[in-house]
């Protein structure tokens, strides 16, 4: 049994680690260990749900609910901090990173894009009509030169129809 089993949407494995991710929370397994609970992170978007999950070498990213690319490293037990001059190539300008900040500190995420929503929906219609629709970022991949994340998504309410996808270099 698992400590934080509020909606188990994702995990990710390497041989030796295996990461799963919840409401608010991602858990490090060791498959080889009897007690097989490693550590407990805790979400940089607490509640919206961790709903992707991808591990490169010692590094772990993490997609939300919120529409966020969050990174932690192994190593350090910590959330990376990141460089200036990392950007969305999906956008309009790729000289410059676009991305939404909120809330957090400038560097700790990256903030998916508005991708497509079908607006002409009766359910965005009667309900979403004056909110702030973000994309959850679903699945994320690496490419084999570890220099770009491509990401995809959509809407997280049920109901909205809608697409993401974007590549981060």
């Amino acid at each position: 049994m698992l400590p934080m089993d509020r909606e188990l949407v994702c995990m990710a494995m390497r041989p030796d680690l295996l990461a799963v991710g919840s409401h608010s929370h991602i858990m490090l397994l060791d498959p080889r260990q009897p007690c097989m609970l490693v550590k407990v992170v805790e979400s940089l978007d607490a509640c919206q749900g961790v709903r992707s999950l991808c591990f490169q070498e010692d590094l772990i990213s993490c997609g939300s609910g919120r529409g966020r690319l969050f990174f932690y490293d192994l190593r350090t037990n910590a959330y990376m901090p990141l460089r200036e001059d990392i950007r969305d190539l999906t956008e309009e300008d790729p000289k410059q990173f676009k991305g939404q900040r909120e809330q957090l500190s400038p560097r700790e995420y990256l903030q998916l894009g508005k991708g497509w929503l079908c607006t002409e929906d009766d359910i965005y219609q009667q309900l979403f009509t004056h909110e702030r629709i973000y994309n959850a970022c679903y699945a994320h991949a690496w490419d084999p030169t570890q220099t770009k994340l491509m990401c995809v998504g959509g809407p997280l309410a049920f109901g909205l129809k809608g697409c993401y996808l974007g590549l981060w270099h």
